[in-house]
């Protein structure tokens, strides 16, 4: 039959094929990855999005090579530094070509935008954290998906409406970061969603930092504070959050609500907030798929990123508001309790009190099996007496090898005896 003859040579053909895709296949065991974030070492968005991404590329690629660059420009973003920056990447990375680059936020965006040809040609890129992001930004650029950073400012603004009744001004602080530009135009555009309200905006790019604090210290009674970002203010020097957002929940003479969960640390009372670790792993997921083959231009752009609604339970507190009224979501910093405050020492405890118990146990055992003893030794004995007493015989006891172990005479005055 003839589908016999050709059968060979279809398995051949089949293998052949196979060997040949998996040599072009991109799919690797050991990837090499390279991240390049817009800002340093130490700030939480970044520290969370570096760490997460990193715990979730070594779960999908226990093996993959991971390079993690910092351009720092939150605190420095002159064309002279950013120039510097390519040259170092140019030099670093001439003979290291990874085999995709995940740049985070918008300075490091634009930097790949303007340098990927150059850098890297044909690898893919995939971004993560881009507030100010079009679609025609990537045109061109086929090896270019990622993950818009995208806050929800109009959920956060109802639920403070439910939770703040009466409040007629919203105070939105933002500076004029890259960041900043971008919380502004979300604002903006949720504007119009709420005529009744008057937003007032604090801008870093025409307030100092102390200037934005006095404004927030006269705020009328009938205001709430959106706080987006505040990390450099119009003199252009940087200004550590940790400082500055702590400071602005101190002063406020009303609620301030925030976009990003860190921020409940230093007080903020809640919102629809942005959280690092859930942005990240939807960008590793992307990740995954283009280096096991998928094209980029595949993927489309996921232009909603995932919030969460969260509260801080020392700021509901602050602020008298009943927990009943809270929509779903999430309370962080809820006191535990004494159980979770000492439970090293209650468990300690818990544990010595049971070995005492099985000592005690113990002890009782013995002393109920040593009473038994005893007791069936007094009985014997009384066994043993009561029959050599009443007995009218001599009786003699002995071992088998004819020794004598105890003997009982005649009671001569329970007996009469006869000639």
């Amino acid at each position: 039959m003839m589908y016999l003859k050709n059968y060979p040579i279809s398995i051949s053909a089949i293998l052949i094929f196979l060997f040949f895709s998996t040599l072009s296949s991109p799919c690797m065991a050991h990837p090499d990855i390279l991240m390049i974030n817009s800002y340093h070492k130490g700030y939480p968005w970044t520290d969370d999005l570096v760490k997460t991404t990193i715990g979730a590329m070594k779960e999908r690629f226990r093996d993959c090579n991971l390079y993690v660059e910092y351009m720092d420009t939150k605190r420095i973003k002159t064309a002279g530094y950013l120039n510097l920056f390519q040259k170092i990447m140019e030099e670093k990375y001439r003979n290291r070509r990874p085999d995709i680059v995940i740049v985070s936020d918008d300075n490091a965006f634009r930097f790949i935008l303007h340098t990927h040809k150059k850098l890297f040609p044909g690898t893919p890129v995939l971004f993560m954290g881009v507030n100010n992001f079009e679609p025609a930004m990537i045109t061109g650029h086929p090896e270019i998906t990622g993950v818009v950073q995208s806050v929800n400012i109009e959920d956060t603004i109802r639920v403070a409406l439910t939770l703040t009744p009466g409040f007629k001004r919203v105070a939105v602080i933002y500076d004029n970061t890259a960041t900043g530009r971008g919380y502004r135009k979300q604002v903006l555009e949720t504007e119009e969603s709420f005529e009744g309200l008057d937003f007032i905006h604090l801008n870093g790019a025409l307030l100092s930092t102390d200037e934005m604090l006095e404004r927030v210290e006269t705020l009328p009674a009938n205001s709430i504070i959106l706080l987006c970002i505040w990390v450099r203010d119009k003199t252009g020097a940087y200004v550590p959050w940790e400082r500055t957002y702590p400071e602005i929940t101190k002063r406020s003479p009303v609620p301030v609500y925030g976009v990003i969960d860190y921020m409940l640390d230093f007080g903020v009372l809640g919102g629809m907030v942005q959280s690092p670790k859930y942005h990240a792993l939807e960008a590793a997921g992307m990740a995954e798929r283009i280096l096991r083959g998928e094209s980029p231009a595949r993927i489309p752009v996921h232009m909603r990123s995932h919030n969460v609604l969260m509260f801080d339970y020392r700021a509901i507190r602050k602020w008298n508001i009943d927990e009943e009224r809270l929509p779903d979501g999430v309370i962080i910093n809820r006191p535990k309790g004494l159980y979770y405050k000492y439970r090293k020492w209650v468990w300690g405890a818990f544990g010595t009190l049971c070995f005492l118990l099985l000592v005690i146990m113990i002890l009782l055992g013995n002393i109920i099996r040593r009473k038994r003893a005893e007791a069936a030794l007094a009985e014997r004995e009384e066994w043993y007496r009561s029959l050599f007493e009443g007995s009218l015989d001599a009786i003699v006891i002995t071992t088998e090898d004819g020794r004598m172990r105890g003997a009982g005479f005649l009671d001569t005055k329970k007996r009469n005896y006869q000639d």
